[in-house]
């Protein structure tokens, strides 16, 4: 996954972070990806690609006001993407507001 189109050594430190969380989540270690994500968004927070795994591991831990306000701020920024408008979408659905 490719995050800008310019690419620089900022963007492969980014993406590396971003697939190590990534990884922490199917290894169910949700805490570390939480401080991951956190880590990401701090050195880019407008990167609709951060807030989508930020919203996914919230909802994972149950937090459900954190999750959606990810997937919200992820929908703010690129309106016609369509990954964070699946996962909002998805994360509706589970709590049964759709």
């Amino acid at each position: 996954m490719s995050f800008g189109k310019r690419k620089d050594d900022k963007m492969d430190a980014l993406e590396q972070r971003y697939q190590r969380a990534l990884e922490m989540i199917d290894e169910d270690e949700l805490e570390g990806a939480l401080e991951e994500s956190r880590n990401l968004l701090a050195q880019d927070d407008q990167n609709p690609h951060f807030w989508c795994l930020e919203g996914k591991i919230r909802q994972m831990l149950g937090e459900e006001q954190a999750a959606e306000r990810a997937f919200e701020r992820a929908c703010q920024l690129e309106p016609g993407m369509a990954e964070p408008q699946l996962y909002k979408a998805g994360f509706l659905i589970e709590l049964g507001r759709y």
